[in-house]
């Protein structure tokens, strides 16, 4: 009996490693071009607006040096039009997905970096995921009628961790691969 669950869980963790070897190496393999052309572009007002409620989600001192009077100041319903409601957010998460392949891209030339990079992106889109699954969650439940305090946060939440990724990736790309850094620079 023990032969067998051995064997099967060694079967498992050898397919679970293939599948993310095979994965991998379809990651590296992509033509940044072609992967940078599934970025869904957003308005320049619009990436201000996510700069400055990521900086004041990740820095509590930026509001003291705004001067405001409290570190909430704004409104979910301010931070859900900053974004660009539903269809924001959802180019959010569509971009923090081509964001990890974009640093995949980078892999082959530093690999050390990269990994790092690569690995802190995917935590950074992790979070991205959730933060938009508990705004989602919310949303319904603000149309049945029940308010959600967390949306707020959940919200600053997905806007800080698009930002961290969005900032990573170009630095990334200015410091290894800087001739494609243009480029990218226009489009995210």
């Amino acid at each position: 009996m023990g032969f067998w669950i051995v064997t099967v869980v060694g079967i498992l963790a050898g397919a679970g490693l293939t599948w993310h070897e095979v994965r991998s190496r379809k990651l590296r393999r992509a033509d940044f071009d072609q992967t940078v052309g599934q970025l869904q572009p957003l308005p320049v007002a619009q990436l201000r607006a996510i700069g400055e409620i990521a900086r004041d989600f990740l820095d509590p001192a930026s509001v003291k040096r705004r001067q405001k009077c409290s570190q909430i100041w704004l409104e979910p319903e301010d931070i859900w039009a900053c974004v660009g409601e539903e269809a924001g957010l959802e180019k959010l998460g569509q971009n923090a997905e081509v964001m990890i392949r974009l640093a995949a891209c980078v892999y082959r030339w530093d690999l050390e970096e990269t990994y790092v990079v690569s690995q802190r992106l995917r935590r950074d889109a992790l979070q991205l995921k959730r933060a938009l699954r508990r705004v989602r969650i919310a949303r319904f439940a603000a149309r049945l009628g029940f308010r959600d305090r967390r949306m707020a946060l959940e919200l600053q939440q997905a806007v800080a961790s698009y930002h961290l990724m969005r900032e990573r990736l170009l630095l990334l790309y200015e410091t290894k691969q800087y001739l494609k850094h243009e480029r990218l620079t226009q489009v995210l």
